[in-house]
């Protein structure tokens, strides 16, 4: 795994959030592959092995389909978005906002809308 401070000052279901909630700019292939990955990931019992899991698979497939973490550098590209998503959810568990509840019901209803488009 290539060096990322910010991963290790997020917890796994933060970064999952954050996956969660940048679906959309993730093409179809990386969506279906996330997917999977959340499942393996939800199986593991190590906080710090759903991380790696998770990073290694934005960092080798989904991260390609970003412009700006081409541009940038993946490396560089998640430091600066996860540092940001840290402090945004801090700020809404510090004002006891359940974030987590609310991603993860807009993400199964994105994934809901992605499988009806493609039947039609």
């Amino acid at each position: 795994m290539k060096s990322n401070r910010a991963l290790r000052n997020i917890s796994y279901a933060d970064f999952k959030a954050y996956v969660q909630l940048n679906a959309k700019r993730f093409s179809l292939e990386s969506q279906e592959r996330l997917e999977k990955t959340f499942n393996v990931c939800d199986q593991l019992e190590n906080e710090h092995d759903r991380k790696v899991r998770l990073y290694n698979v934005l960092y080798h497939k989904c991260l390609w389909d970003i412009d700006e973490a081409k541009e940038v550098g993946f490396v560089l590209f998640l430091e600066d978005e996860l540092k940001d998503v840290g402090e945004m959810f801090s700020y809404y568990r510090n004002n006891d906002i359940n974030y987590i509840d609310e991603i993860n019901n807009k993400y199964r209803g994105m994934k809901n809308e992605r499988k009806e488009s493609r039947l039609c």
